[in-house]
């Protein structure tokens, strides 16, 4: 299999992007995702973005996801 490099500004996010991303995430976590969380489809919203009592934590608790969707 030949070597084929990738070109700037392929398919892949320019590291800049990923670097905004990820510093989002950090900072404010329960934000971020829950923007992320918003993009899918939920058969009931949850309650509670986190629940966090370390070492455990519990993501969007009260929520059920619709995981299967028949067309």
């Amino acid at each position: 299999m030949a070597y084929t490099p990738l070109t700037f500004g392929s398919t892949y996010w320019p590291f800049k992007k990923y670097l905004e991303i990820y510093n989002r995430s950090i900072k404010d976590p329960e934000g971020f995702w829950t923007e992320e969380a918003r993009k899918l489809e939920w058969f009931k919203t949850w309650e509670k973005v986190l629940d966090w009592q370390p070492p455990y934590a519990k993501w969007f608790v009260g929520g059920s996801l619709m995981l299967l969707t028949f067309v």
